[in-house]
């Protein structure tokens, strides 16, 4: 059974990754756990009904062996293995997408919040060039010209292409035909 990134095998007892070769092994407490989870899948399982599973009544054990799935399943903000107030846990079937929260510094973020922010970051961007003046500083050359080389004779060797003065170009008609 697909648990988030990772394949399950109750006869083995252990994780094994979708992508390359990793295998976590669980302990007995956490097999018992994700049994119980699996076969109740999409619902609140009580903490109370985990605890009688466990054949302990060690609250602490209960919630050592969650954290340990939950790392396991590289699910540590509980979205696939979450946690319901006081209640108990719920293994949902599907996950919703989201994108790395390492790109965001660790908040995870939704396609349609990553979109977004990028349609107001252009926005933005677009609005303040509008608003920066067009004149370029006095420290910019005010004249440039492109040159171009006609492999012909030495005195016609650089003509000039287009001269670019006080931002207007001006195309030259100086190439002889």
């Amino acid at each position: 059974m697909q648990l988030g990134n990772y394949w399950y095998s109750a006869q083995l007892g252990e994780l094994q990754a979708l992508v390359g070769d990793v295998h976590k092994r669980l302990s007995v407490a956490e097999r018992r756990i994700l049994a119980e989870l699996i076969q109740q899948r999409d619902k609140v399982v009580s903490r109370f009904q985990l605890l009688q599973i466990l054949g302990h009544p060690n609250e602490q054990l209960l919630d050592r062996s969650i954290q340990r799935l939950q790392q396991k399943l590289d699910d540590v903000r509980g979205v696939l293995l979450q946690k319901v107030a006081s209640e108990g846990f719920i293994l949902h079937q599907h996950v919703k997408t989201q994108l790395r929260a390492s790109w965001f510094g660790g908040l995870p973020i939704s396609w349609n919040h990553y979109c977004t922010i990028i349609l107001v970051t252009l926005l933005a961007v677009t609005m303040l060039w509008h608003q920066l003046p067009v004149q370029l500083p006095l420290w910019w050359p005010q004249t440039s010209a492109l040159w171009l080389y006609s492999g012909t004779e030495l005195q016609d060797a650089m003509l000039p292409l287009f001269a670019h003065s006080d931002h207007q170009c001006h195309l030259l008609s100086a190439l002889n035909q």
